[in-house]
């Protein structure tokens, strides 16, 4: 029996704890890991780009990039409300927890989750031209079109 909440089983009074600090308790799944991205985030966002995990942007870069999907960086990657309202929420359920301030232009490169997780890559490597920039996830990520980003499936190529 929970103390704070006496008549409330233990699991339910987390569950509700998180709610009132706005995390949504649905959006953390399999003992505590983020949820695996709907099948329209690989849809639409992978037909240009590799589909970003969501925990590289805070929650207000994504809102930001979602309520302007009709000039997203130079182009219209608009979806209809729909989609828009669910991929929406699925980003900003499974954002960072750990940025406090957005990066440059919302741009996930120059976010500290990004720089974080690629410190050991030096300048040079982003360089190579079978890799030319920090932004192409796929050049070392075998699956990064299926929105896995696993260090396991990393693959640097020589040059």
């Amino acid at each position: 029996m929970n103390k704070r909440f006496p008549r409330m089983p233990r699991t339910l009074a987390i569950l509700a704890s998180l709610g009132m600090f706005g995390v949504n308790p649905m959006a953390i799944a399999n003992d505590g890991k983020r949820q695996a991205p709907p099948a329209k985030y690989i849809e639409e966002c992978a037909s240009c780009h590799a589909p970003f995990p969501a925990k590289m942007l805070p929650a207000a870069s994504w809102t930001t990039l979602m309520s302007s999907l009709d000039r997203h960086f130079g182009t219209d990657a608009s979806v209809d409300a729909a989609t828009a309202i669910t991929l929406s929420q699925w980003l900003r359920d499974n954002a960072s927890r750990r940025m406090s301030t957005r990066p440059p232009e919302d741009r996930l490169t120059k976010g500290s989750e990004f720089l974080r997780e690629h410190r050991e890559i030096s300048p040079a490597v982003w360089s190579r031209p079978t890799i030319k920039s920090a932004g192409n996830c796929a050049a070392c990520h075998t699956n990064s079109a299926e929105g896995r980003f696993s260090e396991h499936d990393v693959r640097i190529p020589k040059q």
